[in-house]
């Protein structure tokens, strides 16, 4: 297929930060009484320039929706974010430049569309793991499986590593993959507090620290790192893992009543 020029400068605008509107930029914290409903609202008040212009109605349109994402995470898989244009994007996907404006206005709301598929995919991957590490005296397990489950979640996505850096660097998306954090860090907080009687502020902390921990060593594992370390090194994994169970141990495991042992 013939190249077609470029219709539009896709340079990121300035972003002029405003402190209520949690998508512009890293400026914004995400505020720690933010409930779900809230956050969803939140992350609805998005500038144009990562706003899905239309979504398709049609299962023709959803299949040329799902080929434009599909595209966007070989790009990322193959050269990174640094190569993806939204000509490249059409290219890949078999379409004309046109179709692709008509869902999406940039390649920042290609990003923001996939990483938002991405998470609902792990997301309900994880769920379940979580649930029952909160239920079960053999919690090791059931989040060994766990971190099991995001590895393999991170195989089935290409191009996921180089889509987080994107999301962390971009000043048009760090607050959306801030507050999709935060909700996993809740998450790991709710588990952590059905088995121990905990202050929500501390619980929410170690929630983040671990979510934290696993994602960027997730990234490591996925991307590889410039001291040398290759690529899918699965020893990798079972160093997070050791640090996750290490850390959440004093918090998940059972202390009988008057044995002298801090659980903080």
């Amino acid at each position: 297929m013939e190249r077609q020029p470029e219709q539009r400068d896709e340079s990121p605008a300035p972003v002029v930060h405003d402190a209520t509107n949690p998508s512009q930029g890293a400026s914004t914290r995400p505020s720690r009484a933010l409930g779900a409903t809230a956050l969803a609202r939140a992350l609805d008040r998005k500038p144009a320039e990562v706003a899905i212009r239309k979504r398709p109605t049609q299962a023709r349109g959803a299949a040329t929706f799902d080929a434009i994402l599909d595209a966007a995470a070989t790009l990322l898989e193959e050269g990174g974010y640094e190569i993806l244009t939204t000509n490249l994007v059409a290219e890949i996907a078999g379409i004309n430049i046109a179709t692709l404006y008509q869902y999406f206005p940039s390649k920042e709301a290609i990003l923001l569309a996939l990483f938002r598929r991405d998470t609902d995919v792990r997301t309900a991957a994880g769920t379940e793991p979580l649930q029952r590490s909160s239920d079960s005296s053999d919690w090791r397990t059931v989040l060994h499986q766990g971190i099991d489950i995001l590895v393999e979640q991170r195989r089935r996505q290409p191009g996921a590593g180089a889509l987080r850096r994107a999301m962390r660097s971009l000043p048009e998306l760090q607050a959306y993959e801030r507050e999709t954090m935060v909700v996993r860090a809740r998450a790991v907080a709710a588990s952590v507090a059905r088995r121990k009687d905990m202050d929500p502020e501390r619980a929410n902390r170690i929630g983040l620290c671990v979510v934290e921990t696993t994602a960027a060593l997730l990234d490591v594992w996925s991307l590889g790192d410039a001291s040398g370390l290759a690529r899918d090194d699965d020893a990798i994994i079972d160093e997070l893992k050791a640090m996750v169970m290490a850390y959440l141990a004093p918090h998940l495991d059972e202390i009988a009543v008057g044995d002298g042992v801090d659980p903080r």
